[in-house]
């Protein structure tokens, strides 16, 4: 065999496995009432969650004491409850860190979305990126 047609093979074989979905939180168009919030992208079913992030480009405010928990499988295994004052502009790291002890995987398709408590918000936005990898059982 040439050596054109092994590497052809081996790049096959190293083509990366690992998808995305990007998801918007706008209060301006979402609202923030307590209750759990849509945001629209989903996680396919059989995916692995390895990591991801948040990007808070608008302050998260609230009228008093909110939180906000960030799902996909079930509510919060990708943010735990947070009070907002942690939650500042920026990057903000989510529980899947890219081991097998941390990341989470969807049995269906799946909904991301947000957990509102406490009190309701009053503005912000962010976007949160999840990196998954597609299982087959």
């Amino acid at each position: 065999m040439s050596q054109r047609g092994q590497w052809a093979s081996t790049a096959a074989i190293g083509k990366s496995a690992t998808h995305e979905v990007s998801a918007l939180y706008n209060f301006a168009t979402m609202g923030g009432v307590v209750s759990t919030i849509s945001l629209l992208a989903t996680v396919p079913a059989r995916a692995v969650i390895l990591d991801g992030m948040i990007d808070v480009v608008g302050a998260l405010t609230s009228a008093g004491g909110a939180t906000v928990s960030l799902g996909a499988e079930a509510a919060g295994d990708l943010v735990l409850a947070v009070v907002l004052g942690s939650w500042g502009l920026g990057r903000h790291d989510i529980i899947p860190v890219g081991s097998a002890a941390t990341s989470v995987k969807t049995t269906a398709d799946r909904v991301v979305s947000i957990v509102v408590a406490v009190a309701d918000l009053t503005a912000g936005k962010f976007r949160v990126t999840l990196r998954y990898m597609q299982s087959e059982a």
